[in-house]
């Protein structure tokens, strides 16, 4: 008897780590969350995956903490909104001309890299106006940026 309940308790044991470790495993691919139930998914890295937008089945994910989108050939974020605890966002090396003003609608977001990106303007959604962009580095949402400088004007090519 105490042998059964000793395998139980391994069992038991074995299946509440495997629960509670998914916050700290990093889905790699699309392929890897296939067969896998949507709140479970904390961590994607899509990087490297040649996707021009966000594939459908990431919105799914809505306890998605950490998202890397590097390396791809994203021009836009439509939908990202969907996503209330997204922490980290990776958005490096993208394809993006001017700031994904869809960021600034998912406020959970306290790590955000847009560098190696072609950004040199900031759409204003009402007004089309432009903001010029001197400098985006090391930018973390939230924080206190003394040394971005940015000027309302009409864009100037």
């Amino acid at each position: 008897m105490k042998l059964i309940q000793g395998v139980l308790l391994i069992g038991t044991l074995f299946a509440c780590s495997h629960l509670f470790g998914q916050r700290d495993k990093v889905y790699k691919g699309l392929e890897s969350v296939q067969n896998v139930a949507p709140d479970s998914v904390y961590r994607l890295d899509l990087s490297k995956s040649k996707l021009e937008e966000i594939p459908a089945i990431v919105f799914s994910f809505k306890n998605l903490q950490e998202l890397d989108l590097s390396k791809n050939k994203l021009t836009h974020l439509k939908g990202i909104e969907v996503f209330d605890d997204l922490r980290i966002l990776d958005l490096t090396k993208n394809k993006f001309e001017t700031f994904p003003v869809e960021i600034c609608q998912v406020t959970s977001i306290r790590n955000l890299f847009l560098g190696k990106n072609n950004i040199k303007e900031i759409e204003d959604e009402e007004g089309g106006e432009g903001y010029k962009i001197f400098a985006l580095e090391g930018v973390e949402v939230g924080s206190e940026v003394e040394y971005i400088y940015t000027k309302k004007m009409r864009p100037q090519y």
